[in-house]
């Protein structure tokens, strides 16, 4: 068996009629009577977006890395509580600290909401959005 392939593990799929990547995390691994694996996959998103995050720009925050980091925006649009789901690399989440988002050249401030999985290396969790003025 190859060794990424367990559960918990996210993979990209996507379909040969889709022009889109579709993120998934693998929840079950199971073996027939002929030692065929099958595997059960979550499906997080048929539509993929990466987004550009870092820490909130503030006068309090300057003396803080504002590295940008790469993340995966699970929700096209924000639900009925103004929330999206992302995932992150693992150690980026703390639930304390606010991100900026820019997707598609418009920016947003994210409010940590929850964490909802932790996986060896990626983070999936939820944040408040708010529209970033300028």
């Amino acid at each position: 068996m190859i060794d990424w392939v367990k559960v918990g593990a996210l993979i990209g799929m996507k379909s040969e009629t889709s022009s889109h990547l579709g993120i998934g995390v693998i929840r079950r691994i199971t073996r027939d009577a002929h030692q065929q694996r099958r595997v059960g996959i979550q499906m997080l998103t048929k539509t993929a977006v990466a987004v550009t995050i870092s820490k909130a720009s503030t006068m309090s925050s300057l003396n803080f890395d504002l590295r940008e980091e790469t993340a995966i925006l699970l929700t096209p649009k924000p639900d009925a509580r103004g929330e999206v789901e992302m995932l992150l690399r693992e150690g980026i989440f703390n639930g304390r600290e606010t991100l900026d988002m820019t997707v598609q050249q418009k920016n947003y401030r994210l409010t940590p909401a929850r964490i909802i999985e932790n996986g060896d290396d990626y983070c999936w969790a939820r944040f408040q959005v708010a529209k970033q003025a300028g």
